[in-house]
């Protein structure tokens, strides 16, 4: 993630980098708000932070379980999702599929 997040800096790109492996800060133990699950954390941050952004040429790099992550989102925002999201790559990642 860190190689991503220099080359965005060096090209004057905004990076958004949402972390939902932990629900409690790790130095206090004080619980985060909206931080329930990993779907829970990455639907506000998206829901609260993203969706009314005013970007429209996002690009997404989903780690890990960040691929089920952001397959949630894609379902819960399916109308406005692809008018902002423009790539996606999955890095060692994983989604859901329903049978």
């Amino acid at each position: 993630m860190l190689p991503f997040i220099d080359l965005a800096k060096r090209k004057d790109i905004a990076v958004l980098v949402m972390n939902p492996n932990y629900n409690r800060d790790p130095e206090t133990g004080i619980t985060i708000p909206h931080s329930h699950s990993m779907v829970d954390h990455a639907m506000f941050v998206w829901e609260n932070y993203v969706v009314n952004s005013g970007f429209e040429d996002i690009c997404v790099v989903a780690h890990s379980a960040g691929g089920a992550c952001l397959q949630a989102i894609q379902r819960r925002f399916e109308d406005t999702f692809y008018n902002q999201v423009k790539k996606i790559a999955y890095t060692d990642s994983w989604v859901i599929h329903k049978s």
